[in-house]
């Protein structure tokens, strides 16, 4: 892969894992940690007692509240909660709509990480994470600033971060830290996470003690470019040129770019047309690259950039869709034949449907708020629209034709 002459100043990685489980759909002592969560009354009694300012056991709050203290208001912060709602802030709409727009409530997680190759490199981990009631979701972001790297330089940071570097990690339950890899950490956080829905410890294998479970060891990836230098002739994606591969190989994740599949189908359509605005998806990968706008605001601390801004919305519906198409497969295999789920385990089922057949549509959907009983293609209204989400949305297709056999 060529090198090129300008740099990148500001990237953020991100991944997303999701395992999902039924256990809290069908548990009948209701005594697991996060049973309340798996009705509508227990949603809404949840929601009641954040509204009120008090704390619930784990750090549970509203997905797009950052604040662990719960103290800051941030309801009409992010963009994407308010288009996913039908146009209505958070605080406007009503505990019935969130319950059935099958809002995750979110959690931090105890991840402490770190390597010296990485912290060179300017590079942050974070990480947060969100329960369901059929199951959680892990975020965990690399953001690297004041990096100055090449596109090369940036592949192979990239595949270190994903796959082939550690990570010195420590957990709560741990005296000392391990060297892990990412998704080596994933993992731990994940069993975590089904600890603090279900209760259950690390003596249990998920696959065996669970319901219906299943976990995407393969991280579905996002990267988005912030800040680099300014565009010239040699950043214009060219088929077979250096942006194609970089853009490639960040989405497919593999490092032989010397045959790359045509770009068209690759390339997603956006809604602002700027010359060298390139949203690029391959599988479970997607990159952002978008010149005009990679220049940092003035006052950034006042006006969060734009690009990450588009980052945030992006990831918080990459995740959700995951979370859902994920679910509404498992529904298809548990329980077993000829055995139908349960009451709640259909309603969230057709809820999931339908909202992913939301995203997946071409046209302005319906709101997310309304009854699980419309159909897959009923009227008009507004929700969070996003080519890379409507694509991610259609590989659930096979399922989605599945479930009404079983809903």
């Amino acid at each position: 892969m060529a090198t090129t002459k300008f740099t990148i100043q500001h990237v953020r990685l991100t991944f997303i894992w999701v395992q999902t489980y039924f256990d809290l759909l069908y548990s009948a002592e209701k005594n697991k940690p996060l049973s309340k969560f798996a009705s509508e009354k227990g949603f809404k009694d949840i929601l009641r007692y954040l509204h009120s300012g008090q704390s619930i056991s784990g750090g549970l709050r509203p997905p797009w509240q950052r604040d662990e203290s719960g103290k800051k208001d941030e309801s009409r912060g992010n963009n994407f909660w308010f288009y996913y709602l039908g146009g209505k802030w958070p605080a406007e709409t009503s505990d019935v709509d969130l319950w059935r727009s099958l809002m995750p409530l979110r959690v931090s997680v105890p991840l402490k990480a770190h390597a010296d190759w990485f912290d060179q490199s300017g590079g942050k981990l974070t990480s947060w994470a969100y329960h369901y009631p059929f199951g959680s979701a892990l975020v965990i972001q690399a953001t690297l600033i004041n990096t100055g790297i090449s596109l090369t330089e940036l592949v192979d940071l990239a595949f270190q971060i994903k796959s082939d570097g550690n990570f010195l990690s420590i957990f709560p339950d741990e005296q000392q830290e391990t060297d892990r890899s990412l998704n080596q950490i994933a993992d731990k956080t994940m069993r975590y996470l089904r600890f603090q829905s279900l209760g259950l410890g690390d003596a249990i294998d998920p696959e065996k003690d669970l319901l219906g479970f299943t976990f995407n060891k393969d991280p579905f990836s996002l990267i988005t470019v912030i800040q680099a230098g300014k565009p010239g002739k040699a950043l214009d994606f060219t088929p077979g040129g250096a942006l194609h591969k970089t853009m490639h190989a960040l989405t497919s994740w593999e490092r032989n770019t010397k045959t790359l599949p045509p770009p068209a189908p690759c390339k997603l359509q956006i809604g602002k047309d700027a010359p060298g605005r390139v949203a690029y998806a391959y599988k479970q990968g997607r990159m952002i690259w978008f010149p005009d706008d990679f220049q940092l605001p003035a006052t950034p601390a006042q006006h969060p950039h734009r690009l990450t801004c588009y980052d945030n919305n992006l990831t918080f519906a990459s995740m959700h869709a995951l979370s859902l198409g994920q679910m509404i497969c498992q529904t298809g295999q548990y329980p077993p034949e000829p055995t139908k789920p349960n009451a709640l385990h259909r309603f969230l089922a057709r809820q999931a449907r339908d909202i992913l057949n939301r995203f997946a549509a071409t046209r302005t959907p319906v709101p997310i708020g309304a009854s699980a009983q419309t159909t897959h293609t009923s009227g008009a209204g507004t929700s969070y629209q996003s080519d890379s989400v409507r694509k991610q949305a259609q590989e659930f297709q096979d399922c989605l034709t599945n479930l009404d056999t079983r809903v």
